[in-house]
């Protein structure tokens, strides 16, 4: 593509000055405005169609919350990154985000009244459960149906008499055992101990049907329905937690963070969400769970890291050079809370440069309440050195330095007079044809 913009470029320049419209300079200019704006720039009509969708969301978003944050989600439910990020605003607008339930939850996400307030939810969909697809999906809601009515399932016995599991997999309905979606039925621990013996109960069942087993009255002729003992068995937090995050892409039911969030809360100056608005090399404080290490061989021979942070909202991305990552490597291990100073490095996203890590979260819940100081910049010396700028708590926006500007680009000026190609002249007849409308536009 490269040659061609260039080949093109000169054709243009070339054919500009032989017929007198511009000289070289104006038109060289003019080309470059061209391949500039060609980058991302948009014309009148895109630019008003896309003015009209901003409106238009941003109407709905206000006006139909839940039905918005619930379409989004069903837009990227591919998208374990953009779900998690879009239930996190969910909720910061009061929506509460329920989990998957074979009783209630639908192949997209869908909007329902949440249980214990009346007030409308959002219910996650089975279809954004890794490992469970279109078909398993079909098979619980047709059973679901009862004479045209949606008819919960009672207890275990009546799901696996009722759906198909051989339709189901064993695969996804592991997957949905660990995620919750059979709570009403059981622990998850004993669902997945009793495994083996729900898909062989449902089979038997279905089997006998088909076989003509069954009466008109819809039980067994001569045969005694397995029954299905579910053992009481405690299911760890930290597994069940594992799962989601597994399976979700997401903490859904609690959070490990949960714990620490108010001491987290009064420690840091940035989450992940508004460490997007902290200025190029603004010092920041940054906390959550580690949940990757990598390591990297610097051209010098020397070992720096990165490590990806999870906090309550999202993922925050560190850089640990060598001389600070050999002296707190020891913390960087994934499952542990670790808190960090550093400076955002003024990217999209942006990603902290880091200058220490702590693991002590209680240390910054001696502070008092109200505004709280950064530690010196390392090498500073810390007994003489002036206090550095506050930064505010996060019921007080923090200070943020100017982003750096874009160097303006010339614009060249307009020709001053127009020649219009002669006719039957091929000079540009390899060029790309304009875009066509689309067939339903006036």
């Amino acid at each position: 593509m490269a040659d061609k913009i260039a080949k093109n470029k000169e054709k243009f320049i070339k054919g500009a000055v032989e017929r007198g419209v511009m000289d070289k300079a104006t038109a060289t200019a003019i080309f470059e405005d061209w391949e500039q704006f060609a980058r991302y720039g948009f014309n009148k009509s895109h630019a008003a169609d896309y003015g009209l969708v901003a409106v238009q969301t941003a109407y709905l978003k206000a006006h139909y919350p839940a039905e918005y944050m619930s379409a989004l989600m069903t837009v990227f439910k591919d998208s374990s990154d953009k779900v998690a990020l879009y239930i996190s605003e969910a909720r910061n607008m009061g929506i509460e985000v329920l989990q998957p339930d074979v009783n209630h939850s639908q192949y997209f996400f869908s909007i329902e009244d949440c249980p214990e307030t009346g007030k409308p939810a959002i219910r996650f969909g089975m279809g954004a459960v890794k490992n469970v697809g279109q078909g398993p999906v079909d098979a619980i809601l047709a059973a679901r149906k009862v004479d045209d009515r949606q008819t919960p399932f009672k207890d275990i016995n009546d799901f696996a008499q009722r759906v198909d599991l051989r339709a189901v997999g064993k695969r996804a309905l592991e997957c949905l055992i660990k995620v919750g979606a059979l709570d009403s039925f059981g622990t998850r621990a004993g669902l997945l101990a009793s495994l083996d013996q729900m898909t062989a109960a449902s089979a038997s069942h279905f089997r006998a049907s088909e076989s003509g087993q069954m009466s008109m009255f819809g039980g067994a002729s001569g045969i005694q329905a397995e029954s299905i003992r579910l053992q009481p068995l405690p299911t760890d937090r930290k597994d069940s937690l594992a799962w989601e995050r597994e399976l979700l892409g997401l903490y859904l039911s609690d959070h490990p963070l949960s714990a620490h969030a108010d001491l987290l809360t009064r420690a840091v100056s940035h989450n992940s969400l508004s460490l997007n608005d902290a200025g190029n090399q603004e010092r920041v404080r940054v906390a959550g769970l580690v949940v990757s290490t990598r390591q990297f061989k610097t051209k010098k021979d020397t070992m720096m890291g990165f490590v990806t942070l999870e906090d309550m909202q999202g993922n925050i991305e560190l850089v640990i050079f060598p001389k600070t990552w050999d002296k707190f490597r020891h913390l960087c291990v994934d499952g542990k809370v670790i808190v960090v100073d550093g400076k955002a490095d003024g990217t999209t996203p942006p990603k902290v440069l880091v200058d220490e890590i702590k693991t002590d979260v209680t240390f910054y819940d001696s502070v008092a309440a109200g505004d709280e100081y950064l530690p010196p910049a390392p090498g500073s010396d810390r007994a003489t050195a002036p206090k550095p700028a506050l930064i505010k708590r996060p019921e007080a926006a923090p200070v943020t330095s100017p982003r750096p500007q874009p160097t303006p680009v010339k614009i060249a000026e307009p020709a001053a007079e127009y020649i219009p190609e002669p006719e039957g002249s091929d000079e540009f007849d390899d060029m790309p044809p304009p875009p066509e409308a689309p067939p339903d536009w006036d």
